[in-house]
């Protein structure tokens, strides 16, 4: 069903982010529980899709296949032959690798409310990467030998596609199901955290402290959801490429900012109690600062040759700027 007005499509997707904004509303338990039955039932169905697209393995041979100039596809056979220079599409393909695996130091946002977070972050993280790498590859392998469609045609919405040269109406809509399920947990998580993480800066004073307080039944800091769901809503028709290029430039920064924070406190504080440690100390540190430093100059400076992604850049950048200038000042003037 296609839908004509672009102010009726709007109000659709405001309708849907508000929808997924009430769990955080309702505090970490409710979010959690959601997103355990989330993961379960997007594991449930890409399982069935892949079982299935195995059986109907037909072409190995693609597996090894490189992006080239010229890509010739022959619909009877279903081969591809590919001529010319190697033709990897880099930006896309590290901007959408670094949106996939970005974020993991977002859990330390909820370090107060997990019982031993040394120990389940370590085991928690490790598991999310081994499940990301799993539900990406897996299934995207088994659609690939099956010979469903042709690989250079695969984009974010691939999937149902596969689905339904794969297993028919029947698949399609597990897959679309899961698609579905995937995407809202992915907002209901991001909207979560980015709530959390505003307000403990109001509880650091970094933004204003209105902003801290916390629903008494559900303990939720319902000022800064409100205020994280008014941004997301204003957002919510824009392009995902030229969000999607934004937010991994700021995401970098804020991974170059983390790791400057630890080499700071290292170098300061060597001797406070720590429950996890980075091994091999400082010289590591600073190895491990060299690819998030690689990512936000390649990423930053893509971002910056988009119009509308650099425009986002700085709209976001500037009022930031401003406060934290409006900040210094007024508490030198108080000193």
């Amino acid at each position: 069903m296609e839908i004509g007005s672009s102010v009726v499509i709007y109000f659709i997707k405001a309708a849907i982010g508000i929808l997924l904004a009430i769990p955080t509303f309702l505090g970490t338990t409710t979010v959690g529980r959601l997103s355990m039955v989330v993961a379960g039932v997007v594991i449930l169905c890409f399982t069935v899709f892949t079982i299935w697209a195995i059986v109907e393995t037909s072409d190995t041979g693609d597996l090894f296949q490189i992006r080239r100039d010229h890509i010739e596809y022959n619909a009877e056979t279903r081969d591809v032959v590919t001529a010319g220079e190697v033709a990897i599409q880099w930006t896309t393909l590290l901007n959408t690798l670094f949106f996939k695996f970005k974020g993991m130091n977002n859990a330390s946002v909820f370090g107060g409310e997990v019982q031993n977070p040394a120990r389940s972050y370590a085991r928690a993280i490790a598991y999310t990467c081994l499940l990301i790498l799993f539900t990406y590859l897996v299934p995207m392998t088994a659609g690939i030998v099956s010979d469903a469609l042709p690989w250079f045609l695969l984009d974010r919405d691939s999937f149902p596609s596969f689905a339904y040269f794969v297993g028919g109406k029947f698949l399609r809509t597990l897959i679309q199901i899961a698609s579905c399920c995937g995407s809202a947990g992915m907002c209901m998580a991001a909207l979560h955290v980015k709530t959390f993480l505003v307000s403990g800066m109001a509880e650091n004073r970094l933004v204003p402290k209105v902003l801290a307080k916390r629903s008494t039944k559900f303990q939720s800091p319902r000022n800064a959801a409100l205020l994280t769901l008014v941004l997301m809503l204003a957002l919510i028709n824009l392009d995902f490429d030229s969000m999607l290029t934004m937010t991994n430039a700021y995401s970098a920064a804020v991974q170059l900012v983390i790791i400057a924070a630890i080499i700071k406190l290292r170098r300061e504080l060597p001797y406070i109690a720590r429950p996890t440690k980075v091994p091999g100390g400082i010289p590591v540190l600073y190895v491990i600062a060299v690819a998030p430093t690689f990512m936000f100059g390649y990423i930053t400076f893509y971002a910056l040759s988009n119009m509308v992604s650099a425009i986002l850049m700085v709209a976001f950048f500037v009022p930031g700027v401003v406060y934290a200038g409006y900040r210094f000042y007024f508490r030198r003037s108080l000193a």
